[in-house]
């Protein structure tokens, strides 16, 4: 039999239906449930965000889930759903040395991580590789970067790779906050360009080469995220658009699949 799974995004979910997944039923059917940290619009800014709405949820509507099963559903279940649970998930000799490490020694780890803030983070490491943490964890560490600050913490991040993909440009935080700086500033005329630029892909009149970026929940840009699921919604037709818009009715469809109705984001 298939495993059963879900993902579990409560945030983004009670901010869009006024509701969400009905995870205790999922956990008593046996499900492995995940955390997803839901889109940009309405989910929380990270997967640290999300640890807290879950708490909360938690305790709200008493659903029973402990501060252990909450930070599982951000480490060692994705991971065991993804099959990557050999290699990541949990801390065991032989496995990747993904880890994170937040002020504080003292009390429950579990419930001391979910009220972490983004300053609390010391370090960061991907495969034992030191990158990102406060100065002083990141040389301790042996590691090295740019240099940046968070509030008044002096940081360091490193984005180096040695076995870099000769495809993806090396791009510094310095280059990477200039260009985001200046595409927010004209996504006015940066999302006409991408819709003309899909439908000249489509059409056969541009070759696709090389990467390009696919903007999260843009409908008809020939980036298919999302699996190909019977549509049960309600279509509203618009005359601008060649194509209705889509409204999700199951809360629980848009927390498994993370699909958003491109008519509430206009």
């Amino acid at each position: 039999m298939t495993e059963q799974t879900v993902v579990w995004s409560p945030l983004s979910n009670l901010l869009l239906y006024g509701k969400t997944t009905d995870v205790a039923a999922a956990r008593t059917a046996g499900l492995t449930i995940a955390l997803g940290s839901g889109w940009s619009p309405s989910g929380s800014k990270n997967l640290l965000g999300e640890l807290k709405a879950a708490k909360v949820v938690s305790a709200h509507f008493s659903l029973g889930f402990s501060d252990y099963d909450i930070v599982s559903m951000a480490t060692r279940n994705p991971a065991t759903i993804l099959k990557w649970d050999a290699k990541l998930g949990t801390i065991a000799k032989g496995k990747f040395a993904d880890l994170l490490a937040v002020k504080g020694v003292s009390g429950n780890p579990y419930g001391h991580l979910i009220k972490s803030r983004e300053k609390d983070t010391v370090l960061v490491t991907i495969g034992g590789r030191p990158r990102y943490g406060t100065k002083k964890a990141m040389q301790q560490a042996g590691g090295s970067g740019e240099a940046l600050k968070i509030g008044s913490s002096a940081r360091l991040i490193d984005f180096t790779s040695p076995d870099q993909d000769p495809g993806i440009e090396a791009v510094t935080l310095a280059e990477a906050t200039t260009r985001l700086s200046v595409a927010l500033g004209n996504l006015g005329t940066l999302q006409p360009h991408s819709v003309a630029m899909s439908a000249a892909i489509a059409d056969g009149r541009v070759s696709l080469t090389g990467w390009r970026l696919a903007l999260d929940e843009q409908f008809g840009n020939n980036f298919q995220l999302r699996p190909r699921l019977a549509y049960d919604g309600v279509r509203i037709w618009r005359r601008s658009q060649q194509q209705p818009s889509r409204c999700i009715r199951s809360s629980w469809m848009a927390s498994r699949y993370q699909v958003i109705p491109p008519s509430w984001t206009r």
